[in-house]
C-alpha cells in the first residue's frame, strides 16, 4: 500500500517536472525581405493595390492613423491590416520565431521598413499621409526615409503614384498637397475643382474591399511605445 502512495506521488511530480518545450529556431532577419512581405500580405491584397486608399502617417500617430482609417466613409487603409496579426504583434518567447528580430533594435527596424517598402509598393495613383504639422512634417523617421522615396519613384510593380495629400491629425479635413508628380495646364484653369478631388479622394464611397471591414476581423487597437518602428 505504501509502495503505491510513493509511486502516484512521484509519477504526479514526474508530470509536474516535466521541462517547458525547447526554443524554437529564430528566423533569420534575411528572411523578410521586401519581396516576402509582398508575397505574405493576407489573402485579400496578394493580387492588389491600394488604389487611392494607402493612409501613411508619421511618428507617434499610428492609434490615430487607424482609427481614422477604420472609419467607413474615410475608405483608407493602413499599413497595419495588410498582413497577419502574428508579424506585429510579437509575443516575447522563445517559442517565437520572430524573438531574435525583435530583440534586437538593428533587426528589428529593418523589418518594419522592409514592411513600409512593401506597403508603399502596393499604393497606386493617391496615398495619403497624417502628419501632426502638416506644413512641417518630420522626414527623419520611416516615412521620410523609405516610404516617401518608394512613392515618389517612377514605376512600382502595383501603379504609380500621381498625388500624395497630408492630412493634419487634429483637424482631418485640414488638407494639403504634398507632392504630385506632374503639374498640368488643367490643373491650373481648373484649381479649385480638381484639388478639392484630389484632396478628398474616395471619400464617401464604399468600395467592397474597404467598405464592409469588420472590427472583429482587424488586428487589436493595442497600444505601441514609441520606441516601436511604426509607432
Amino acid at each position: 500500500m505504501k509502495f503505491s502512495v510513493l509511486a502516484s506521488i512521484l509519477a504526479g511530480f514526474t508530470a509536474v517536472a516535466q521541462p517547458v518545450s525547447a526554443a524554437t529556431e529564430c528566423d533569420p532577419i534575411s528572411k523578410y525581405s521586401t519581396e516576402w512581405f509582398l508575397e505574405n500580405t493576407k489573402p485579400e491584397w496578394r493580387f492588389t493595390s491600394f488604389d487611392s486608399t494607402a493612409l501613411f502617417y508619421t511618428q507617434g500617430l499610428s492609434q490615430r492613423a487607424r482609427q481614422f482609417a477604420r472609419q467607413a466613409s474615410n475608405n483608407k487603409i493602413t499599413i497595419w491590416e495588410v498582413w497577419p496579426c502574428e508579424n506585429y504583434f510579437i509575443k516575447m518567447t522563445r517559442q517565437n520565431p520572430l524573438y531574435c528580430i525583435m530583440s534586437d533594435v538593428e533587426q528589428e527596424m529593418t523589418y518594419f521598413e522592409n514592411m513600409s517598402r512593401a506597403f508603399a509598393m502596393k499604393a497606386s495613383r493617391l496615398a495619403s499621409v497624417m502628419h501632426r504639422d502638416i506644413e512641417n512634417p518630420p522626414m527623419s523617421t520611416i516615412w521620410g526615409r523609405v516610404e516617401l522615396p518608394i512613392l515618389q519613384a517612377n514605376t512600382n510593380p502595383w501603379g504609380t503614384v500621381d498625388y500624395i495629400t497630408a492630412i493634419d491629425a487634429e483637424d482631418v479635413q485640414r488638407r494639403k498637397i504634398e507632392w504630385i508628380r506632374h503639374f498640368s495646364a488643367n490643373l491650373y484653369e481648373n484649381a479649385d475643382s480638381i484639388l478639392q478631388k484630389i484632396l478628398h479622394a474616395r471619400d464617401e464611397e464604399v468600395p467592397s474591399t474597404l467598405g464592409n471591414r469588420d472590427e472583429g476581423e482587424a488586428c487589436p487597437m493595442i497600444t505601441i511605445d514609441d520606441g516601436h518602428p511604426l509607432w
